[in-house]
């Protein structure tokens, strides 16, 4: 991660790579002529299901990254335009023959704001509330208010990338991450792990760091009274499988005792036998009168 990134994107940065491992973020990426940069270009694969409404949006895409603490200004929004506009640029002379999609250009917003979408109208509600897209020939324009997105499934990622103000924010967004089934199991572990050990999280209290420090704990018992049982069965079934071989054995020996006594002369051969039961079926022939 960039030295550049602030924290509250870094943190943005890092939850959406661990939501998602096929997302490629390449931060910090300088615009041509220019004295400003683009906060992160991310390279979607195979979106995940993680990424809610977003997912058809952003799968096999270029996706531009603006983060914003606050709520962003007009002057904001020119500038992620013009980035946006130039990686468009850029797209179209890589492609030589354009038939996917321009890049999406994805504004995260700490708050809603009012005059930006009072001026740029065509930025429209979409999907759930908190979210608003653009959708133009030359790449989709969605901006999400991460404060006050609906708290649904599939939209825990996006909440959970805003640092959270108050301690009730913070316990409620790890709940509702918790409980979106759209966000894999891995994954959540991992982004728990992630603002356990972030240091901008000074937002979290006392109270919901224990927690989810007893979510962690309860699910390495969980880990560790697995393994016990699982070792507790394989042992038993090893002393089965021991008794088996164990009778198996004995009644190999027992067998080629006897045909010393009756077939000495085939000891080689009914050795070679591996099948119990082909082995006294032999000796019995061999022992029959003639």
């Amino acid at each position: 991660m960039s030295e550049r990134h602030r924290p509250h994107q870094q943190r943005a940065l890092r939850i959406l790579q661990l939501a998602d491992p096929e997302v490629t973020v390449v931060p910090e990426v300088a615009v041509p002529q220019a004295s400003f940069h683009i906060d992160a270009i991310l390279r979607v694969g195979n979106a995940s299901t993680a990424w809610g409404p977003l997912r058809e949006l952003v799968d096999r895409r270029e996706v531009v990254l603006e983060h914003y603490r606050r709520t962003p200004t007009l002057r904001h929004l020119f500038n992620a335009v013009a980035k946006h506009a130039e990686r468009g640029h850029d797209w179209v002379k890589r492609e030589k023959s354009p038939t996917g999609r321009p890049p999406l250009l994805l504004l995260l917003s700490g708050g809603r704001p009012r005059l930006l979408l009072r001026f740029f109208r065509e930025l429209l509600p979409w999907q759930l509330d908190g979210i608003y897209r653009a959708a133009r020939s030359t790449g989709d324009i969605v901006l999400i208010d991460t404060l006050h997105l609906e708290p649904v499934t599939g939209a825990s990622i996006f909440r959970m990338t805003a640092t959270p103000r108050t301690a009730a924010t913070a316990a409620a967004n790890c709940a509702q991450l918790l409980a979106d089934a759209s966000v894999p199991t891995l994954a959540k572990h991992q982004i728990m792990e992630f603002i356990m050990t972030a240091a901008h999280d000074e937002f979290l209290s006392p109270e919901t760091k224990r927690q989810i420090r007893l979510f962690h704990e309860g699910r390495e018992i969980g880990r560790r009274e697995g393994l016990e049982e699982g070792l507790a069965e394989g042992r038993e079934e090893g002393r089965e499988e021991g008794r088996e071989e164990g009778r198996e054995e004995g009644a190999r020996v027992a067998l080629m005792n006897l045909a010393r006594e009756v077939a000495p002369d085939h000891l080689e051969e009914l050795g070679a036998v591996e099948d119990l039961g082909e082995l006294q079926a032999r000796l019995i022939a061999l022992s029959s009168p003639r």
